[in-house]
């Protein structure tokens, strides 16, 4: 998944580096990669500090993963400057996010709760951002879905490609957080990431996703 991830990032990163929805794809597709080494090193672990240790990492990554989710998502709709205050204060409570994991607030140990190995002991903190986890994939994916009903039938298309690997990436890394709240599960669909590439490399060749900077023009859609 990690190389995957990273390989399509840089893929439309360098494909034109000045274009700023592909340079948000960019530090989205690395979030993903974060998250996807994380969860290498936590597949791999064998001591529960080696595993405290991963699950900073995947932890971190999974914050990253919505702040460049909605930079990708708003400057792919146009709609970037208009969401630029609310961007900015989900970024800073992110970063204060990233903060707590690795000052152990939002956890500070782990166990071993299933067959499939070690899994963290949320503190109170996890809680609330796991609430703000749940809104900005809320919010990311409805604006997406808002802006290939108005778009014009190939934007449309290719934002629907977006929304539905998004989601399918969201749905499959999401299965994650059950053995947090205890219940077991086992982590299999996190192999929907992988899916998630699949299709949005598939989009980027067969429609040429990357080329559109502005999908939607009209107002009001997107007021919050």
């Amino acid at each position: 998944n990690a190389i995957s991830t990273i390989g399509l990032a840089l893929l439309v990163f360098l494909k034109n580096p000045l274009v700023k929805t592909n340079r948000a794809y960019l530090f989205f597709g690395l979030s993903v990669g974060l998250y996807s080494i994380g969860y290498f090193l936590w597949g791999m672990s064998k001591t529960t500090s080696d595993a405290l240790f991963a699950f900073k990492v995947l932890t971190t990554g999974i914050i990253f993963i919505n702040s460049g989710f909605l930079e990708f998502a708003f400057y792919l709709l146009g709609i970037r400057q208009e969401k630029k205050k609310i961007l900015c204060a989900i970024h800073l409570l992110n970063g204060l996010f990233t903060v707590a994991v690795w000052s152990e607030l939002l956890f500070s140990s782990v166990g071993r709760k299933n067959v499939w190995g070690y899994w963290p002991y949320p503190g109170l903190l996890f809680y609330v951002y796991f609430s703000f986890w749940i809104f900005q994939m809320w919010y990311g994916l409805s604006a997406v879905r808002k802006g290939y009903l108005y778009a014009a039938s190939r934007q449309a298309v290719q934002l629907r490609y977006v929304f539905y690997s998004t989601l399918i990436g969201y749905i499959g890394g999401g299965t994650n957080w059950l053995p947090w709240f205890g219940i077991n599960f086992p982590p299999y669909l996190n192999a929907l990431v992988f899916v998630y590439v699949g299709i949005l490399a598939y989009a980027i060749v067969r429609y040429r996703l990357m080329e559109i900077q502005t999908a939607i023009t009209r107002t009001g859609i997107f007021a919050f």
